[in-house]
C-alpha cells in the first residue's frame, strides 16, 4: 500500500512529507486487528509508540497516553513525537518534529531516522526542553528505535524509558565532587601554609 503525502514543506533535517488522514487510520485499524502487535505494544515496560515511515504516530500503549495526561487516541494519530510532548522547536517549521535545525541534535530524532534509514535499531538519550508546565518544562529520555515490517510498511517502534532521575543524580555527584575537590585544594594549601 503506498501512502499519499500532504506537504512536502521544507526542511533542515529529516523529511517534512507526512501520511493523509485515511492513511494513517488505515495503518492504525491494521496494526491493532494484530493481536500479536497490539499485546506486545501494550507489554513495553515504559511508553512506547508505533510509527509510520513518515514518523508519524500510528499506534500508542497506555502508558504514553498516561504520560500525556489528557490526550486522546484519535489527538495523537498522525502526530509525531516531538509534537506530542509539546517540544519548543516542533512547530518552528511548516514540516513539524524533525524538519528544524534543532532536530540535527535530538537524541529522539536521530534514533528514528537511523532506524528507518538502517532498517535496524538505535538507542540513543534525548532531552525535550517542552511548552508543557506539568513536566518542568524538559523531558529526560533514553530512546530505543527498533525497524519493523508491517503490513508491507516500514515502522518504528519507539520506546521511551525516564532517565531524568539518573540525571539528576549526574549533576549532585558533580557538584558534590566540585566542592570537595575545593575543600580538599583549600585544606593541602593551608597545610603547605603551615
Amino acid at each position: 500500500m503506498s501512502l499519499p503525502l500532504e506537504q512536502d514543506g521544507d526542511t533542515a533535517f529529516a523529511p517534512a512529507a507526512r501520511a493523509d488522514e485515511i492513511s494513517l487510520r488505515l495503518q492504525r485499524a491494521e496494526f491493532l486487528s494484530d493481536p500479536t502487535a497490539a499485546s506486545m505494544l501494550e507489554a513495553m515496560p515504559g511508553p512506547a509508540m508505533v510509527l509510520n515511515s513518515h514518523r508519524q504516530i500510528i499506534a500508542v500503549n497506555g502508558q504514553l497516553v498516561a504520560l500525556v495526561r489528557g490526550a486522546d487516541l484519535d489527538s495523537i494519530l498522525g502526530k509525531r513525537p516531538g509534537e506530542l510532548v509539546q517540544c519548543i522547536y516542533a512547530n518552528e517549521r511548516p514540516g513539524g518534529c524533525g524538519t528544524t535545525e534543532h532536530c540535527a541534535t535530538c537524541g529522539a530524532a536521530n534514533a528514528i531516522v537511523e532506524a528507518l534509514a538502517t532498517c535496524g535499531r538505535s538507542e540513543r538519550e534525548c532531552r525535550i526542553v517542552t511548552q508543557g508546565a506539568s513536566d518542568g518544562g524538559a523531558l529526560d529520555f533514553r530512546v530505543h528505535a527498533n525497524h519493523m515490517r508491517f503490513g508491507g510498511e516500514s515502522c518504528v517502534i519507539l520506546g521511551l524509558t525516564d532517565i531524568s532521575g539518573e540525571k539528576r543524580r549526574q549533576v549532585l555527584e558533580r557538584v558534590f565532587f566540585h566542592d570537595l575537590l575545593n575543600a580538599v585544594g583549600g585544606m593541602h594549601g593551608l597545610a603547605e601554609l603551615l
